[in-house]
């Protein structure tokens, strides 16, 4: 039996002792004054009012067994019963507390590993891309040098055929006019200065 329904039966049993007490008080001056006097007082009842006294106790406990402590201590058995379930939940949720919490700790933890594998890959794959990038600027950047050294072969190739190509006209001009001319070496010098100067 729990707590509750002890301090219960307790307290019937006090309330029957005193009962049990006031009805043998009663019942005591009955015995002694029954042959002597023929005077019923308040503090000498008769042995009618002892007998009615107990069956209305007895009727009396009875009564409020039947309609008052069987359903108080069902209550209090159900309400004893009802607050150990809720502890004994309270306790379950608790221990799931404890494990959510643990693990919610375990999930942060790997999120925050993945997180730095993931900004470490990052960085990895930058350096990666910017070697790439590097690497390929470098190409471009000499393939562009290359071209432009040789669009510059080229342009001196083609200058210098030009050239040749005046310079070879220009001698011919020259030897026919030296010819045309028929000039003494006085006058050949004099004419090859002033087309040098020409020039």
């Amino acid at each position: 039996m729990n707590l509750h329904g002890m301090s219960a039966v307790f307290g019937l049993c006090r309330l029957i002792m005193v009962f049990g007490v006031v009805a043998f008080a009663s019942f005591v001056p009955c015995i002694y004054a029954s042959g002597t006097s023929s005077e019923i007082g308040l503090m000498d009842p008769s042995k009618n009012m002892v007998v009615w006294t107990w069956v209305t106790f007895g009727l009396l406990l009875i009564i409020l067994y039947k309609v008052a402590w069987n359903p108080i201590l069902s209550a209090l058995d159900k309400r004893e019963q009802d607050i150990r379930d809720s502890v004994e939940a309270a306790r379950r949720i608790k221990d799931e507390l404890v494990k959510i919490e643990a693990t919610r700790e375990s999930l942060i933890n790997e999120a925050d590993t993945k997180a730095k594998e993931i900004v470490a890959a990052a960085r990895k794959g930058a350096v990666e891309a910017s070697k790439v990038i590097e690497s390929r600027a470098k190409e471009e950047a000499k393939i562009l040098l290359d071209n432009a050294l040789s669009d510059i072969k080229s342009a001196q190739e083609k200058a210098e055929a030009v050239l040749r190509k005046e310079s070879a006209d220009l001698a011919i001009a020259l030897a026919g006019k030296l010819i045309n001319e028929n000039l003494d070496d006085s006058k050949n010098r004099a004419l090859t200065d002033r087309l040098i100067k020409e020039m």
